[in-house]
């Protein structure tokens, strides 16, 4: 009897021991997932815990950034053209709330959807940065054309670093093939000075810097030769057109 008893006694106390340490190892899981950091961005030092889910983007890099790491937002600004969003997008965003535009993001819209995170850039939310962090955590990059500030930083505040490497390190080996290929063909005017020139209703603008400057840098393309600053976007208006395109010494030009 009392064998029975003594076996049984230990039957039932190895079986608590066992959910004890199983509900300490969940435990422990658990608390490494929602552990809190502290992340740094363009306007201060943000606390963000765990891997944020619910997203919104406030800028179109943040956005393409987001689909890139396979994070479907909550809520994205409206696009700047092909509204509401731009069309290689649209099957990733389908149902995504619009919460503004760019530049005048719609707070009350944003807090509906209890966001865990928000993406912005100093550019653009500087003076509405504390109140976008009374909704929730927020980091800023310093502008909305450097991508690789964007994926990086995202890639900290979503804590898939692993995700945000991946992305850039693909993307480096894009260039080094163009490289690669360029170096085996003989170009006689390398590096090709090239412009991009986007018409508006009633202007012209050519672009030495933003999003697709940098790119065109990245991959050894010179600027226009008479443009003294490298650094400015220049506007001509349809009077100017002329030399908008005649009037830009380049080898190529892009027009968007």
């Amino acid at each position: 009897m009392f064998k029975k008893s003594f076996w049984s006694l230990l039957v039932v106390l190895s079986i608590v021991l066992l959910a004890a340490c199983g509900s300490n190892s969940s435990n422990g899981k658990s608390d490494s997932k929602e552990k809190t950091r502290t992340v740094e961005s363009a306007i201060g030092s943000t606390e963000i815990k765990g891997s944020p889910k619910r997203v919104v983007t406030l800028y179109q890099g943040a956005t393409d950034a987001a689909v890139a790491m396979g994070i479907k937002p909550v809520g994205v600004v409206e696009s700047w053209l092909e509204a509401p969003t731009y069309k290689y997008l649209r099957d990733d965003l389908k149902d995504v709330k619009i919460v503004g535009q760019e530049t005048q993001p719609n707070l009350e819209e944003i807090e509906k959807l209890k966001p865990d995170l928000i993406i912005a850039s100093k550019i653009r939310h500087e003076q509405i940065f504390d109140q976008l962090q009374e909704i929730a955590p927020t980091v800023a990059t310093e502008t909305v054309f450097t991508f690789k500030d964007t994926v990086k930083l995202m890639g900290e505040a979503l804590n898939k670093q692993d995700k945000s490497k991946e992305l850039l390190t693909k993307w480096d080996d894009r260039v080094a093939d163009f490289k690669e290929k360029k170096a085996k063909k003989d170009i006689k005017n390398w590096p090709m000075s090239v412009s991009v020139v986007n018409f508006r209703a009633d202007h012209a603008r050519i672009y030495q810097t933003g999003f697709a400057g940098s790119i065109l840098t990245e991959l050894g393309f010179e600027g226009p030769k008479n443009v003294k600053d490298k650094k400015a976007r220049h506007h001509y208006s349809y009077r100017q057109r002329e030399h908008s395109t005649n009037g830009c010494r380049c080898d190529l030009l892009l027009y968007g």
